[in-house]
């Protein structure tokens, strides 16, 4: 009797413990579950960059914006998002009020292994708007045809479901299915295609297959003109522009020609009046004969000299001689 006692006390405890360890997984899936997208905004880049991870290899950059319906969830949420297993990592996961205002500061967010083709992002949402960008390396070639498939595994219900996609440059005979229909060309000179489904119920898979051709295998950044972020007949704050002054500077350089010629001119005149002008002769110093009286006097100091003498031996001043 002891013995049944004690076996069914242990039965209790084995039924009750897995009850309680299964409860907190439990509730946390329930609000996972109630999740819902008020919208989903797909972007699909076809070989637009090279990735860090994988230098030089054609891939397709997926930009993903979430916006989650928040009438009645609560924040911070855990959300589950899942990327292809061929996209390895995730590029970008930001989060924020707005899309406009998301940013991937301080963003909490883990990685489960691959399974069954997907890789699990398990985001710490503290707000609606959420953008993750990827590179997926599931791009098919051969030659110079190109494949690729992009897939929404309908983790969520979506209420509005819209998609981009960007015709590489230098592309030629892209097809999709469904057809996106070109809508015109954006401002980095890309054909843009668009199209936008009203809803997707949660389990719903979408697919979109392209193919094209494409000659080069260098991505559609390097084909891409840097454009100025004003046009380059407009002046920008603090630049100088030498076409403002140059017809200053013009001016500037004919007085500066008429100021040197006039100064030339003038100098050359004045150096061909002076040309002109007739030089003082000077009387060549030499010894003087005696005078009359025999005897030579000088003209400063009155000391007489000796016969034979140019300078006054006193003073030292040149003596005078009649020619």
């Amino acid at each position: 009797m002891r013995n049944r006692a004690v076996l069914l006390l242990m039965m209790l405890v084995l039924l009750v413990f897995p009850a309680t360890v299964k409860a907190g997984p439990v509730h946390g899936a329930s609000r996972a579950q109630g999740v819902k997208l008020a919208l989903l905004h797909v972007s699909i880049w076809p070989e637009y960059e090279y990735s860090a991870e994988k230098p030089g290899t054609i891939n397709v950059l997926v930009i993903n914006r979430f916006s989650i319906d928040s009438q009645g969830t609560k924040f911070p949420l855990k959300v589950k998002l899942q990327i292809p297993a061929t996209a390895i990592q995730p590029h970008v996961v930001a989060v924020g009020q707005t899309p406009e205002t998301v940013s991937d500061s301080n963003v909490e967010f883990s990685l489960s292994a691959p399974s069954n083709g997907w890789i699990d992002v398990l985001v710490t949402a503290t707000g609606p708007a959420i953008q993750m960008e990827y590179y997926d390396y599931n791009i098919v070639q051969s030659g110079d045809a190109r494949e690729y498939v992009y897939e929404w595994p309908g983790t969520y219900a979506v209420g509005t479901f819209r998609l981009d996609m960007r015709v590489p440059m230098h592309a030629t005979n892209m097809h999709s299915d469904p057809v996106v229909p070109t809508s015109g060309t954006d401002p980095d000179g890309f054909k843009v295609g668009e199209m936008t489904v009203p809803g997707l119920a949660a389990g719903k898979v979408f697919t979109l297959k392209i193919d094209y051709n494409r000659e080069t295998d260098e991505p559609s950044t390097s084909f891409m003109h840097v454009k100025p972020s004003v046009p380059l007949d407009q002046p920008v704050s603090g630049q100088f522009s030498l076409a403002t002054y140059a017809p200053w500077l013009a001016v500037g350089f004919v007085l500066v020609l008429l100021i040197v010629g006039a100064v030339w001119y003038w100098l050359s005149a004045h150096d061909g009046e002076s040309s002109r002008r007739p030089r003082k002769r000077h009387a060549a110093v030499s010894a003087a004969p005696p005078d009359s009286t025999g005897e030579v006097y000088c003209h400063e100091c009155g000391k007489r000299a000796q016969a034979g003498d140019r300078f006054c031996r006193t003073c030292g001043t040149p003596l005078r001689h009649s020619e």
